[in-house]
């Protein structure tokens, strides 16, 4: 009798024992768990390294916010300075064109009173 309690009781089914049903099924069980654990921590690796990312190119993008609104305040700047400067530049021109003209008129007088004075 004490031989068949030492034996396995289910060994004469011929099916494994219960125990070493279970022991494989928890092994199997764990195995997962570990598999599932090592792909949560790529995921959580994954996701830092998201994270890391988006923090650059958030930073990237105030960077670019930065620039964009000084290059359209300098745009401002020099339209304004470039219409300052037409403004002077044709009043300028209007001066030259005054002054030719006079200086046209003065020319024409004297020919004309040097031809006077060469005709008597």
């Amino acid at each position: 009798m004490s031989q068949e309690i030492t034996e396995d009781p289910f060994q004469f089914c011929g099916s494994p024992s219960v125990s070493s049903d279970y022991e494989s099924n928890s092994d199997q069980i764990n195995n997962e768990l570990n598999l599932l654990l090592t792909h949560i921590e790529r995921i959580d690796k994954n996701v830092l390294k998201l994270n890391q990312l988006v923090d650059i190119l958030i930073s990237k993008e105030t960077i670019m916010e930065i620039t964009l609104s000084s290059i359209n305040a300098d745009y401002i700047n020099t339209r304004e300075i470039i219409q300052k400067t037409e403004t002077s530049c044709s009043k300028i021109l209007n001066i030259i064109e005054e002054r030719a003209l006079s200086y046209e008129r003065a020319i024409e007088d004297a020919a004309q009173q040097l031809q006077m004075v060469a005709q008597k």
